[in-house]
Order: structure tokens, then sequence, then C-alpha cells
């Protein structure tokens, strides 16, 4: 049996829909085959005694609480690891927040990180435990989009209003990478004879280039509403906002051959992605003006 953790979420959703596992929730979402969970280590025992496979996708993001951190990043996954049966295979959901704000140009497996956030922290420690685990597979996750991300949706609405507030210059590189194509990544892991560590995001492209694009697909004008990123980090403190702010500010490339050789890694072009948004946000704004 195949089990997927945080099967509710919105990367959970779709990993869950291509490798029809058995979803553990905290409550229920009416999701097929859902098992409720407290994620107690003797609880999870219970449910993954036959399990083949796990793929570990649930954690906090709840960037301004550390201990909602530690527990939903590093407690749980100690939890799911030492109740995993010895032979069976665990697919862990990391990110690339653990190489810190501004990585070497092109980092891969090999580099060494620089966690610099809370979250990431806890996510390095969260690999490690589960590097513990015989069989395993972690995806260091870049900035995931689709049309199941509202705040993309919700900047088409605000640049329709003729304001787009980008902080710093805006000419760092973001990897972002469709959830589909991360959802690949977790179904070949699962799959293929593979273990280890891979980078899973797309080709990094400039903000300010990601944005003109979308522009001239929605045909608006607006502002380029430019906000100094010392001043962006205080504000976005208090708000728990400073992930978001590390991620828009932050210039990161990234290698990711080894996912494209093992896992059959074939991220979309960026701007089809983008297309893509645009069109479902059409769908749901017609005949609103």
């Amino acid at each position: 049996m195949i089990f997927v953790t945080g099967a509710n979420g919105r990367l959970g959703r779709v990993v869950l829909r291509k490798v029809n596992g058995i979803p553990l929730v905290r409550r229920s979402f009416g999701l097929g085959r859902e098992v409720v969970t407290s994620y107690d280590v003797e609880d999870l025992r219970r449910i993954l005694r036959n399990a083949r496979a796990v793929l570990h996708i649930a954690g906090s993001m709840k960037f301004n609480d550390k201990k909602a951190l530690w527990e939903g990043n590093v407690e749980i996954t100690e939890n799911v690891v030492n109740a995993i049966p010895r032979n069976s295979k665990i697919v862990f959901a990391s990110s690339i927040a653990i190489y810190g704000s501004n990585p070497p140009f092109m980092a891969n497996e090999e580099t060494d990180i620089n966690p610099d956030t809370e979250y990431a922290k806890t996510k390095a420690i969260a690999e490690e435990i589960v590097r513990s685990h015989r069989n395993h597979v972690i995806l260091r996750i870049g900035t995931i989009y689709g049309v199941q991300y509202g705040e993309y949706l919700r900047m088409i609405s605000m640049m329709c209003k003729g304001v787009v507030p980008i902080v710093g210059s805006g000419e760092n590189r973001i990897p972002f990478v469709h959830v589909e194509d991360v959802a690949d990544c977790f179904f070949n892991a699962l799959k293929r004879n593979v273990r280890g560590v891979y980078v899973v995001c797309g080709k990094s492209e400039r903000l300010n280039e990601i944005v003109k694009f979308l522009a001239k697909l929605i045909g608006k004008r607006f502002f380029t509403l430019k906000i100094p990123e010392s001043l962006a980090k205080v504000i976005a403190r208090p708000l728990g906002l400073s992930e978001h702010v590390k991620v828009l500010t932050s210039d990161r490339v990234f290698d990711t051959s080894k996912a494209m050789r093992d896992l059959n890694f074939k991220p979309r072009e960026i701007w089809d992605g983008i297309r893509e948004i645009v069109n479902y946000w059409r769908s749901l704004n017609e005949g609103k003006g």
C-alpha cells in the first residue's frame, strides 16, 4: 500500500491523483480511502504497518511560528520515519530553501546547504531524519505554481487594477516549477529504483521578465511599485511573510540534470504555465467586466 501524508494540500492532491495512494489527513476532507490520524508515532505504526511506500508531503509553512514549524516539519517526519516498515520507501518533500537566500550559481545536490530561516532549518533537520531510513528519496522542490495556487490568481487581479508591487529590483531569477511536474517526480521516485537527493525546479527566469510576459498576456497597462528589500523585510517579519520576501528577492539558479536523468523530470517552460494560469483566471472572471 502507498500512503500520502498532507494529501489534502495543493501539492498533495495532485500527487494523490497520480499515484492512487491512501491519503493520511488530520481531519476528514472527503478524500477517497482517507485515513484520519493524529500523526502520533503509535497511531502511525498501526496505520503504516503494511506500507510499501510513504510519500511524505505534510509539513508546516507557518513561517512566523517556530513551534508549528518544529512540530510540522521535524516531529511529524520523525514519527513517520520511526513508524514505517524497514523495507518500505519514503519520498520526502523538502525545499530549495535549505540552500539559503543566494546559493552558488547552478547549485546541485552536492552543494553545501545554508539554511538561513527557521523554515529552512526545520526542513534541513527533517532531511537528516529521512536519511536515517535506508530506502529514501528527498526532493528539494523549487517555488511551486499552478492554477491551485491562489496567490498567482490574486496577482493577476491586482495587475488588472493597474498596480504590481515588486520587492527589490526584479532582476533576480526565481526557480518556479509547475505542480504537475513536481507530482510526476513523486510518481517516478516511487516507481523507479532510485535513492538519494534530487533538486526539482524549473529554469530560473527573472522576475521582471515574468511580470512583463504576464502583462502582455492579459493586455493591461500597469504601474510597477518598487518596494526596497530592506523595507519589505521589516514589514514582512511581524506578518509571517519573511519566507515570501526571500523567495521574491533571492537570485537562485539550479542544476536539475540529476532529476532529469533519474526521475524523467521534464519541467515545462514557465511561459506555458503562465498561459495556463491566465486562461484559468479568465474562466473564473468571465462576465465580471
